[in-house]
Parts: structure tokens; C-alpha cells; sequence
């Protein structure tokens, strides 16, 4: 039983820093192009970025990459 609310206290642990860490952004429909502002000083410099694949066909992934 003690694993079980170590495994807990270890979600809520990374849900919580999930929260404070993460960029939330509108629908992939309704995103537009300043909503991804805060990247511009995270690629200044970089000559490549590398958006990841598209993960299992989500036509969503293509429409987030299609406006970065």
C-alpha cells in the first residue's frame, strides 16, 4: 500500500510541475501566429528545429507545426 501513494505523491508531484512549466495555447483551430511568441527567444540562433514527427496521423500535430 505504501508504494501505491509514494506512485501517487509522484504524479501529483509532476502534474504540478507540468502546470507551472507549460505554455498553454488555444485549440489547434483557433491558435494563431503570436500565441507562439515566447519560441522566438528559444530559436534566435538556431539554424534547424526539429519539430517532431507527426505522432500516429493526429491531423491536429500537422496543423500546430504547419502555423510554428
Amino acid at each position: 500500500m505504501g508504494s501505491f501513494f509514494r506512485g501517487q505523491e509522484k504524479y501529483l508531484n509532476s502534474v504540478e510541475w507540468l502546470s507551472k512549466n507549460s505554455i498553454h495555447l488555444s485549440e489547434p483551430t483557433e491558435c494563431t501566429p503570436q500565441e507562439f511568441e515566447f519560441l522566438r527567444h528559444i530559436v534566435k540562433d538556431k539554424r534547424i528545429v526539429w519539430l517532431g514527427e507527426n505522432g500516429h496521423n493526429i491531423r491536429e500535430h500537422n496543423m500546430m507545426k504547419s502555423k510554428i
